[in-house]
Formats: C-alpha cells, structure tokens, sequence
C-alpha cells in the first residue's frame, strides 16, 4: 500500500489483485451484477483525516455497483454522493451491437458507465459521520491555475480499478489519478468508454482540498458524443490515437458537455467528533 501524508490528511493507495476467472465468477453470483474483464478487487484510495474523523473513500466494489442501474438511485441517495438534482446525469442506456454479449443473467450497464464519485465513511468503526459534514451545492470553480509548474507535485499515484473490451467493439475503464502539492491536493476519478465507430463517453469526479480551507470542493462532468459530433468538433481519429493510454486526456475536449454540477464536502473544525 502506498501512503502519503498531506497535511492533516493520509491519503492511502491500496492496489488491489486482479481477479481470477473463478473469483469473477463468485463474485457475479453473489452480487448479480457483471464483472469487467479486468478487475482489481479490494482497490481503493482513501483520504483520511483522523482529526475531523471522517474518511473520503473510492474503491472498485463500490464503483462497479453504480453499473447495475437499478441500484444507482438507491446508492446515490442513501449515501449522499449526489444531490437530488445530481440524479439527472446517469447515462442513458445504449444498445449494444453485439450479438454475442453475456450479461450471465444480470441487469448490469454492459458499458459500466458508473457515475461514482467516492463515499464519506467515519474514520473509526461503529461510529458515525461527525454531524458537522455536510454536502452542499457549490458556485465555487476549482482553482485549476494551483496545479501549475508554480507549484510542484510533492507526490503522485494513479490506480486503475478496471476495465473491459465491451466485447471487442470497444473499451470501458474507471481510474484515479492524484497529487499532492505543499498546499493542497488534488485527484481525477474519470470513467473512460469508447464503442468503436460510435460513441465516446467521459464521467469525471475533479476534488480539490486545500489544507487551510475547511472544505473539499467538487466537480462532476457528463461528456459525450458520436464520432460524427466528435468529427465536426475538429477532432481526427487516428490509429495512434487509439492505440494512445491517455486517449480520453486528447479527446476530453471535443467531447460535448452534457452535464456539469459541483458541490463542496464542508466541515467545522471546531467541532470534531
């Protein structure tokens, strides 16, 4: 596991196993949902700050739930991840060209498109979230211009939790990456999904925290677009562009918005619990 410490926060990578075909199995039984090709199972970034006694939490369990649409409003809701008009960016359904897909009995997005930005959990068990954090929508812009070369990354990791082939046509992949500067911290949780011929879709989660702000601000956006939108946005599809690891960092911008909502993680330090 690697750990940095940050401020009042330890920021935690755990790099799970990729699972085996048996485990997949097991695994897709006892939840009914799908399970990507790829999969590391018990991977997770955690930002933990033991002081405040809540804990910001991103795993791959949790992300692949968010797949299964019948279960994205309850999660999103009961969590708190979203608000209520937060609901609107679940991607719509896509017909799946292939004639040979298995959903192996389950209802599970066939693109894994997951709209999950991470949990709050209390930092020490059977204890509950400090009644002084609380989820509010935000006008506040991410302050972009503190990740520049002014201001050196101290630290860095990126964690994929997984990924699939959509059955050759395609691919569909859920990572993060984060730093961290002298001053703050900063990640992208980005599910990538890319059907050859058709279609190209981006779900972003952007967190920004600075150590002297008693706030973690947040960004989520829902791009997307058809290669002909994508076409005529300027942008040429190429076989270096598809055999490129950072292809969804080329075409991020040609690629429509379809929503954008941000919200803030507040807490009051004088309250702790």
């Amino acid at each position: 596991m690697e750990r940095y410490r940050a401020g009042q926060w330890s920021i935690e990578v755990e790099r799970g196993r990729l699972l085996r075909s048996d485990e997949t199995l097991t695994l897709n039984r006892q939840t009914g949902i799908k399970i990507p090709q790829t999969f590391y199972g018990n991977s997770f970034v955690s930002f933990k700050n033991t002081d405040l006694g809540f804990n910001y939490f991103i795993s791959s369990e949790a992300a692949l739930q968010l797949c299964e649409p019948e279960l994205r409003n309850e999660k999103l809701y009961r969590e708190g991840n979203l608000l209520h008009d937060h609901i609107n960016i679940v991607p719509r359904p896509i017909k799946n060209p292939s004639l040979n897909l298995n959903t192996n009995g389950t209802r599970t997005d066939w693109t894994f498109s997951t709209p999950y930005k991470g949990s709050l959990r209390p930092v020490y068990p059977r204890k509950d979230l400090p009644e002084n954090v609380i989820f509010q929508i935000s006008n506040d812009n991410l302050p972009l211009h503190r990740l520049g070369q002014d201001n050196p990354i101290l630290w860095s990791s990126e964690l994929k939790f997984y990924e699939d082939s959509l059955e050759e046509i395609g691919v569909s992949t859920f990572y993060m990456r984060v730093r961290a500067m002298q001053d703050c911290f900063y990640a992208l949780l980005r599910c990538y999904v890319r059907i050859n011929h058709s279609l190209v879709r981006i779900l972003d989660t952007r967190i920004f925290h600075e150590f002297e702000s008693n706030k973690i601000l947040r960004e989520f956006q829902f791009r997307e677009g058809s290669f002909d939108e994508i076409n005529a946005n300027g942008f040429e599809f190429s076989p270096d562009w598809y055999s490129n690891s950072r292809q969804s960092d080329i075409i991020f911008q040609y690629l429509p918005v379809k929503m954008l909502f941000k919200d803030s993680i507040i807490y009051n330090e004088n309250n702790k619990n």
